[in-house]
């Protein structure tokens, strides 16, 4: 999943390497997340680098910042995601499927029904 809107996205998917930490003048973590087949992001983590630092690769995460574009010296444009939010997924193994996403349905609050027949639409 992959959403760009003007002020940020939101994207989810599969960590494809270990993350990587880069020191100078701050500390900031990187980590590359593949959405669908293709589409690979790289996110750039400033703040909590210490939490990030146990994302893994293989993990499946959600993830939501800013896009920052820019060129490069060489004229290339690349994109940034700037990581503002990550949440890693839990995984369980599904001999039959592989890794999926570990359900939580015990834990579901009941939802109320609401009587709709008064509503004008």
């Amino acid at each position: 999943m992959k959403i760009v809107t003007d002020t940020g996205a939101i994207i989810a998917g599969k960590v494809t390497q270990d993350i990587r930490i880069v020191k100078g003048n701050k500390e900031r973590a990187e980590f590359h997340v593949v959405v669908g087949e293709s589409d690979f992001v790289k996110c750039v983590v400033w703040v909590d680098v210490d939490i990030a630092k146990r994302i893994k690769k293989g993990d499946r995460i959600l993830v939501a910042g800013k896009m920052n574009y820019y060129k490069a010296q060489n004229g290339k444009e690349y994109q940034n995601l700037i990581v503002d939010y990550f949440h890693v997924m839990p995984l369980e193994e599904n001999p039959a499927t592989g890794n999926s996403f570990k359900s939580d349905a015990k834990n579901k609050p009941e939802l109320t029904p609401i009587d709709d027949s008064d509503l004008p639409f």
